[in-house]
C-alpha cells in the first residue's frame, strides 16, 4: 500500500515520467521488442558456438585417426586427409572411413583405389596394409558390401578395369540416391539426410538407404529402393 502510494507520488511529481506517460504502450512494445531481439541473438550465439565445437584442429584429427576414435565433426577433415600428401595419414583416414564414413566418403575411396604409393620399409602382417589403395578397398567393402573384382596387388591394367566397375557402380548408386531424395522431399521427410546406400539384393537390384538427422540419431527410418521401378518402401525407425 505504501509502495503504491509512493509510486503514485513519483509519477505525479516527476516531470519526465509525466511527459512519457502518454507513450507507455509504445514503450512497452519497445521493451518487448528488445527482449525478443536479445532472445534471438542468444539462440544464434548458441548455434554458432555449437558449430565451432564441431570443428577440430588438425592435431586433434590426427590423434583421432591414430586412436581410431569417432568424432561427429571430423568427417570433412578426414576426407581432406585422404586426399592429402601424407601416405601414413591417408592410410589411417581410409581405415577411419571404413568404420565411420558415409555415402559421401565412397567417391573419395574409389579415387584412392588408384593410389600407387606404398609405405616402404613398413612391416605389416599383410603387405597390402602398406598401401592406401588396400585400405581404401577394405573401407569400400565395409561401406557398400561390394567387391567388384578389385585386388590391390593386381597389375595396373587389371586394377583399372576393377576401378571402372566401381565407377559404374557409383553412377547407379547416385541415381538411386536422387530417387530417394525426391521421395523424402515429396513425403514431408526432408529433415532426414542420407547416411549410407548399398545394394541389398543384387538379383532384383534392390538398394537400402539408411537415414539420419543432424546431429546423428539412432533409430531413424530407412528406405528400400527398387532400382528397376523406383518403387520405395519406408522401414520405420525405432
Amino acid at each position: 500500500m505504501l509502495f503504491q502510494l509512493w509510486r503514485g507520488i513519483i509519477i505525479c511529481y516527476n516531470p519526465f515520467t509525466r511527459l512519457l506517460a502518454p507513450f507507455q504502450k509504445q514503450l512497452s512494445m519497445i521493451r518487448y521488442l528488445v527482449l525478443y531481439c536479445a532472445f534471438i541473438f542468444a539462440i544464434c550465439l548458441s548455434a554458432a558456438f555449437a558449430d565451432e565445437q564441431r570443428v577440430m584442429s588438425d592435431e586433434q584429427v590426427i590423434k583421432l585417426l591414430e586412436e581410431g576414435q569417432y568424432h561427429y565433426g571430423a568427417l570433412d577433415q578426414v576426407h581432406n586427409i585422404l586426399e592429402g600428401d601424407q601416405l601414413y595419414y591417408r592410410a589411417l583416414a581410409a581405415d577411419y572411413l571404413g568404420e565411420y564414413g558415409t555415402y559421401t566418403s565412397v567417391p573419395l575411396l574409389i579415387s584412392a583405389l588408384s593410389d600407387e604409393s606404398a609405405h616402404v620399409g613398413a612391416n605389416y602382417s599383410d603387405p597390402g596394409m602398406a598401401t592406401t589403395r588396400y585400405r581404401a578397398y577394405k573401407a569400400l567393402q565395409q561401406l557398400t558390401g561390394e567387391e567388384l573384382g578389385y585386388k590391390w596387388d593386381s597389375d595396373l591394367s587389371e586394377r583399372r578395369k576393377a576401378i571402372k566397375e566401381w565407377e559404374n557402380w557409383l553412377i547407379e548408386r547416385d541415381r538411386v540416391i536422387l530417387v530417394a531424395r525426391d521421395y523424402l522431399a515429396r513425403h514431408q521427410m526432408g529433415q532426414y539426410m542420407i547416411y549410407r546406400a548399398h545394394r541389398t539384393d543384387h538379383e532384383n537390384d534392390i538398394w537400402g538407404i539408411s537415414l539420419t538427422l543432424d546431429p546423428p540419431v539412432i533409430g531413424a527410418p530407412a528406405l528400400t529402393v527398387d532400382a528397376n521401378s523406383n518403387e520405395i518402401t519406408v522401414i520405420p525407425g525405432r
